[in-house]
């Protein structure tokens, strides 16, 4: 397949692309050019998805898909139909769970309704972008005739992972800091390994099954803070000191995961199980891995800025004693 990716240079379409590369599709990833793929067999575009001048090089060539994973804004999509004006089969959406009614008391599957009241801050400005623009594709590909399909995963975890959570807890370890385990914590949530989103994104590449559908994309399996941090410590992290109390005693603490009962939102992500035959991986033993693989990054970090401060400690007394 001809796949055209918006965004994809980290995390999550970084492993998209990457696992598309072996599976033989032809790849054009569009963005910024702030993490370059530099391979030998993707053709990168730099550009701001948001000027129409970046598609310019694009023009007259065709795709079988586009895969978007950076759009935020009302408009990012209708741009993308009108600017490239139908030169692709498939147009896949990075959505998120978020989309859904919270506090309903149910564990939503697709057919949940959106979550349409006014959610003050920075999380309720991203849902309702989210929002706008899952009914913006849906509009976008009646006007052009072209299928649509979204994907909302639920947290995603796994190498090269930008959000302050698992890496935070492994971050604070290697830098010599205690960690926290409110042990009162009732709040649950479902995890995701990003090569599990990656691999069953691809399978919906195509699929006409998936055409003008919806998938979560999340562990049926729930987790707390006691089994996160039975696998922290698993991991046997070296330095690792975890701290135990309620809530009450470290309340300004930093918390990534949700916290009582009644801030559990939990999904089905049965449904693209059932379409492309994938399974989710192991969560503790995943989880894990991915621990281990932070740790040797955040290490080598600090062993740099080390390495650092001893060069300028000794140009600083070279210079005074010359």
């Amino acid at each position: 397949m001809k796949i055209l990716v918006i965004g994809g240079s980290y995390f999550l379409g970084r492993m998209f692309v990457l696992e598309a590369e072996k599976d033989g599709d032809i790849l054009t990833v569009l963005n910024r050019g702030t993490h370059p793929l530099q391979r030998a067999g993707i053709t990168e575009i730099r550009g701001d998805r948001h000027e129409d001048a970046s598609y310019l090089p694009l023009k007259g060539k065709t795709f079988d898909i586009i895969v978007d994973f950076c759009a935020f804004e009302r408009g990012d999509i209708e741009q993308v139909f009108r600017v490239l004006n139908g030169c692709f089969r498939q147009y896949l959406f990075v959505s998120t769970v978020d989309v859904y009614r919270r506090q309903t008391g149910t564990v939503k599957d697709e057919g949940t309704p959106f979550e349409e009241r006014n959610i003050p801050g920075e999380a309720g400005r991203y849902i309702c972008g989210k929002v706008a623009l899952e009914k913006e594709l849906v509009h976008c590909s009646e006007k052009w005739g072209i299928p649509w399909t979204v994907v909302r995963p639920g947290m995603i975890y796994g190498p090269h992972n930008y959000a302050p959570r698992e890496n935070w807890y492994v971050k604070q370890i290697v830098s010599g800091k205690p960690v926290f385990y409110p042990v009162d914590a009732k709040g649950r949530f479902q995890f995701v390994y990003v090569k599990d989103v990656a691999l069953m994104m691809l399978a919906l590449c195509g699929k006409e099954k998936a055409f003008c559908e919806a998938f979560n994309i999340c562990n049926a399996q729930p987790v707390d803070y006691a089994l996160f941090f039975e696998v922290l410590e698993a991991a046997e992290l070296f330095g690792t000191d975890i701290r135990r109390g309620r809530i009450s005693d470290n309340p300004s603490e930093y918390y990534p995961f949700p916290l009582t009962e009644e801030e559990t939102e939990l999904y089905d992500g049965t449904k693209i199980q059932k379409l492309t035959g994938l399974s989710y991986a192991d969560f503790f033993e995943q989880m894990k891995k991915t621990m281990h693989y932070f740790y040797e990054i955040f290490a080598d970090g600090v062993k740099h800025s080390h390495k650092t401060e001893q060069k300028a400690v000794l140009q600083k007394n070279e210079a005074t004693d010359a």
